[in-house]
């Protein structure tokens, strides 16, 4: 694995997977003495956590958040001044490389693991990250493909049963998905042309959710399906339209206020895919 050399280690935190991660928190806190240094989300029940103590950092996550890939719960995340490199590198070197998530501490993070099956995650700050249009189409078509091939040869009964995600089925997964891929041209578009398109503010993302579904459950599922692999044409062809240096740029679109455009393309395609995917997978092993 001579190939990671290639990307500096810049530093390590363990991420440490929580049954309930605010009564880690506060062990962690009161017993030894750990400051919070950053809490998502900032109000009600945290999905993570970052602490420190003197020279000591750690992360909490919930354990049911499959963070962490050993038995043992921890997994330890390096820094890294060039993940995509990285994730090549591993890649490249045979070891078997989770997708590229963006994590709510402003990161982008791929898991893998060492010769015992250690979890081991490289991550950089999203800022820093060298995107291109090339690996960001890529990385859309892969996740995209992964989460066609899941639902593909899944009969309609499957695809119409309720209770995949919440109340939601498989179909109701694909419409959301392509919804918010429309939602995401939308702003595109908006954007380049001059045109503010603030982002959702995070506590209104569940109404629009449910909106979705409300508009979309009662769709016949030909037309969801012929939908989910349009919108992500749509998708692909906006971004292919775009110059590389405005989906790049930090301040290219005031109302990123300092996010690139790739990033928000990111959210709503190679990052959202994945998360969806997994859902239905375990729904699926489950079933059978």
């Amino acid at each position: 694995m001579t190939e990671a050399a290639t990307a500096k280690i810049t530093g390590m935190t363990p991420v440490l997977a929580a049954a309930n991660v605010e009564r880690s928190i506060e062990f962690y806190r009161r017993v030894l003495g750990f400051g919070v240094l950053r809490r998502h989300p900032k109000v009600g029940a945290p999905t993570w956590a970052q602490l420190r103590a003197g020279d000591a950092a750690l992360e909490l996550v919930p354990r049911a958040a499959g963070d962490a890939a050993s038995a043992n719960g921890i997994t330890l995340v390096l820094a890294t001044d060039d993940v995509l490199g990285t994730w090549d590198a591993l890649a490249a070197a045979g070891c078997k490389v989770g997708e590229h998530r963006l994590m709510s501490s402003g990161t982008m993070r791929c898991a893998f693991v060492d010769p015992d099956g250690n979890a081991l995650a490289a991550e950089q700050p999203v800022e820093q990250v060298r995107m291109t249009k090339a690996r960001l189409l890529e990385l859309n078509r892969r996740e995209h493909d992964r989460l066609d091939a899941l639902v593909g040869p899944l009969a309609e009964p499957e695809m119409v049963e309720p209770g995949v995600q919440g109340v939601w089925s498989i179909k109701d997964i694909l419409a959301h998905v392509a919804a918010w891929e429309a939602r995401c041209i939308g702003q595109m578009e908006a954007g380049l042309q001059g045109k503010a398109s603030p982002l959702f503010a995070s506590r209104d993302v569940d109404q629009v959710n449910e909106q979705i579904w409300r508009e979309n459950r009662d769709r016949p599922l030909a037309d969801v399906r012929a939908g989910f692999d349009r919108s992500f044409e749509r998708l692909t062809a906006a971004v292919e339209a775009v110059a590389e240096a405005d989906l790049v740029a930090p301040d290219r679109l005031p109302w990123l206020e300092g996010s690139p455009l790739w990033l928000l393309v990111a959210y709503n395609a190679f990052d959202h895919y994945p998360r969806h995917a997994a859902r239905v997978d375990a729904w699926l092993r489950g079933r059978r």
